[in-house]
C-alpha cells in the first residue's frame, strides 16, 4: 500500500466516523420532518421512496431541493381542495426538508471536513469532500424520514417519533 492509498483510506475512515457521530442528530432531524406529515393524510410512502430515489440517483443537494419544490408546487395545484402533503408554508414538510438540507446538513458537512483536516491535514479537494459528505448526510436523512413515516403510518401514531426530537 502506498502512502497515498493510506492517506485516502484514513480520510475516508475519518469521514465515516464523523458521520456516525452525528447519526442521532440526523435521525432526530428526520423525525422532525416526518412529524410535519402527521396531519397529511394524502402523503404516501411511495412519494417518500421517490424522494429517496432522486437523492440516490442525483448526488446533488440542489437537485433534490428542486425536486422537493416541484412536489410542493405540483401537489398544491393538483389537490387544491385537499391538504398538500408537502406543505406550501414555511413550516410544511417540504420547506422543513429544504431548511435541513441547506442549513443543518451543510453545517454538519463543514464540521466533519474541519475534523478530518484537524487530524489528517488540509487537502486541495476539501470543497469536493464537503459536497460528498453533504450528499451522504442528505441520503441518510431522507431514508430515515421514509422509515419514520412508514412506521408511524402503519401503527397510526406519530408519538414514537416525538421521543427522538
Amino acid at each position: 500500500m502506498t502512502t497515498l492509498d493510506a492517506t485516502v483510506l484514513r480520510r475516508a475512515l475519518l469521514v465515516e466516523r464523523g458521520i456516525e457521530r452525528r447519526l442521532d442528530e440526523l435521525v432526530r432531524l428526520s423525525n422532525t420532518a416526518a412529524l410535519r406529515l402527521e396531519q397529511s393524510p394524502n402523503m404516501e410512502t411511495a412519494q417518500l421512496r421517490n424522494l429517496l430515489t432522486v437523492a440516490q440517483r442525483t448526488p446533488a443537494v440542489e437537485a433534490v431541493i428542486n425536486f422537493v419544490r416541484y412536489q410542493i408546487g405540483r401537489n398544491h395545484r393538483e389537490r387544491a381542495r385537499e391538504p398538500n402533503p408537502w406543505g406550501s408554508g414555511p413550516d410544511g414538510f417540504g420547506h422543513t426538508v429544504i431548511g435541513h438540507l441547506r442549513n443543518e446538513f451543510a453545517a454538519m458537512a463543514g464540521a466533519i471536513v474541519a475534523e478530518v483536516e484537524a487530524v489528517a491535514g488540509a487537502e486541495a479537494s476539501a470543497a469536493e469532500t464537503r459536497r460528498q459528505i453533504h450528499v451522504q448526510l442528505m441520503q441518510l436523512y431522507i431514508g430515515y424520514i421514509g422509515r419514520g413515516f412508514s412506521y408511524a403510518s402503519k401503527v397510526k401514531s406519530f408519538n414514537d417519533l416525538r421521543g427522538g426530537v
